[in-house]
């Protein structure tokens, strides 16, 4: 093959992910699971945290509650959370 950079490659010869020359701003890559993917926001649902532990039993006073909501509330904010 010739010296080709790799940004220059079309789409279609490019290796998984394809489309993200295309893909939106603040969006990630989320596989399906049989081998493929799409760019999609990162949905809320896909964290896998308990807040009642970290509030209830290292932070009686609720403070990194607070800080993980405001958090979350940013990252939705930039559009990077759905």
């Amino acid at each position: 093959m010739a010296d080709v950079e790799h940004s220059q490659l079309p789409d279609e010869l490019l290796h998984e992910p394809k489309g993200a020359s295309t893909a939106a701003a603040g969006t990630v890559y989320v596989a399906d699971g049989a081998g493929s993917g799409a760019f999609a926001k990162l949905p809320t649902t896909s964290l896998d945290m308990t807040l009642e532990t970290v509030s209830l039993i290292t932070d009686p006073e609720g403070t990194a509650e607070t800080k993980l909501n405001a958090l979350i509330t940013a990252l939705k904010n930039e559009g990077l959370l759905g």
